[in-house]
């Protein structure tokens, strides 16, 4: 669509790629009205299929299926995690439990 606006000079190609989308917009109905009236503008390009992008559908399953995926791998990371800083502050504090039992004193029997 840009392109046919900078083929039909109404701006530069740094002009047009700066417009907003609704201007883009509105200024291409003006070209498709101004090429009915008037012969002398610049036709709509024939397009190869080649060069139209298709947009590959992908089923709405597909979709649900990886946010799911996606969702217990997160669910089993947060697990992991959780489990690995239990284990760390068990072994902190069994180090710090037998510390204290070897580095204090006996207490002394009357």
């Amino acid at each position: 669509m840009k392109e046919e606006l900078i083929g039909a000079n109404y701006g530069s190609r740094n002009q047009v790629t700066r417009w907003t989308e609704v201007k883009v917009l509105e200024t291409y109905k003006r070209l498709e009205e101004r090429r009915k009236k008037d012969p002398t503008v610049p036709k709509k390009p024939d397009y190869p299929e080649a060069m139209v992008p298709v947009k590959q559908a992908v089923p709405i399953k597909r979709y649900v299926s990886i946010f799911y995926q996606r969702k217990k791998q997160k669910y089993m990371d947060e697990e992991e995690e959780q489990t690995q800083v239990d284990y760390i502050m068990n072994m902190v504090l069994q180090d710090m439990i037998a510390e204290n039992s070897v580095s204090r004193p006996l207490p002394k029997e009357s």
